[in-house]
């Protein structure tokens, strides 16, 4: 992120992060499934949310300063760009991985450089941040890894207390539920069915991290195989009708990977209401059996040859007919005339037509 900033002017990295916030936002509108098996976009309305609408208040109401001119206003509408963007993913960043960078410096370098007398060439600026970045991404890797390994002790802890309520049912693979009401309807039968539901989706902080349900909010329909195990595993418990809450063990969920509203190894609670069930029928392949597959295979062996050798013979029998023709063209037809024959033998030898009648 840094780093590849540099490649460009400030101005152009600005809009270039503005854009990629307003395209992220974009992204949360248009979540097409809960439990989605690769990521989750929030549809619920998030302490997150909160502050942007609170900030977005401010923004409105805030006095709008005049600095006398358009150059003036544009100078300091710039700086006001570039400043937020560094704070938000340099300055705040840091400070999450405890990593204090100094604003005062960030400030004198800016000025130095619009000034053309900074302390630094641009190949070594580019090398102390090329330094600088990998600190960063050691120390995000550490953190990352120490909050998977204490968010996976947590969910253990959380799942092991729960389990022994006397309403929390356990499946084999470490799903549990409760039935908050069992419905009456159809059931779901496999994961090629295709679900219709409302839902809120939980961590075991009680913090929303998705939902369709409340006013002004659609039910969501969905192929059941396209969301995470827990989610398979768990609906197909259900009948049309039903409410349940299921607590869903990372493992079921989305394991080590972090999706941004959803920790890495995180627990997750979705409390579920079945609203319709559509089946889709798959129809079953039976596999041939090996002595099926070499009949098959010496019948079309035998089709294959009967074809070549009914092709041989026809090019054979049409070449039989080419060569009677050929050989008819070159050989001229012998008509033997008695008169002639006669008038020859009257020319030889009396000794010799005896012979030649014999002949």
């Amino acid at each position: 992120m840094l780093l590849k900033g540099l490649k460009y002017s400030l101005l152009a990295a600005s809009v270039v992060l503005a854009l990629s916030g307003c395209d992220g936002d974009e992204g949360n509108k248009n979540a097409a499934a809960p439990a989605a098996k690769q990521t989750v976009k929030s549809t619920a309305v998030s302490d997150n949310a909160v502050k942007d609408g609170e900030k977005k208040d401010v923004k409105e109401t805030a006095e709008v300063k005049d600095f006398g001119s358009l150059e003036k206003n544009a100078s300091y509408a710039l700086g006001t760009m570039l400043g937020s963007d560094l704070k938000a993913n340099f300055v705040d960043a840091n400070k999450k991985l405890e990593i204090v960078v100094d604003p005062d410096l960030i400030k004198e370098g800016f000025v130095d450089a619009i000034e053309g007398k900074s302390k630094l060439t641009r190949e070594q600026a580019i090398e102390k941040l090329e330094k600088f970045q990998e600190m960063f991404e050691k120390k995000a890797k550490e953190q990352a890894a120490k909050k998977s390994s204490e968010n996976l002790q947590k969910g253990k802890d959380f799942l092991a207390q729960n389990a022994k309520k006397e309403n929390v049912k356990v499946t084999s693979s470490g799903l549990q539920y409760i039935v908050n009401v069992e419905g009456t309807g159809e059931k779901v039968k496999a994961p090629t069915d295709i679900v219709k539901v409302v839902y809120t989706g939980k961590l075991i902080d009680g913090t929303v991290f998705d939902s369709n349900a409340g006013e002004g909010k659609q039910p969501i329909e969905f192929p059941l195989a396209n969301v995470i195990p827990g989610w398979t595993e768990g609906l197909q418990l259900m009948s049309v009708g039903s409410e349940y809450t299921f607590f869903i063990p990372s493992e079921l969920a989305y394991g080590s990977h972090d999706t941004g509203m959803i920790p890495a190894n995180s627990v997750l609670i979705f409390d579920v209401k079945l609203l319709d069930v559509k089946h889709k029928e798959v129809k079953s392949e039976t596999k041939p059996t090996v002595k099926e597959e070499v009949k098959d295979a010496a019948k079309e062996v035998k089709e294959a040859v009967k074809e070549e050798v009914k092709e041989v013979k026809s090019t054979i029998k049409e070449t039989a007919k080419e060569t009677v023709q050929e050989v008819n063209k070159k050989v001229e037809p012998v008509v033997i005339d008695e008169v002639d024959i006669k008038a020859e033998l009257a020319k030889e030898p009396l000794d010799n037509k005896e012979d030649a009648v014999k002949q």
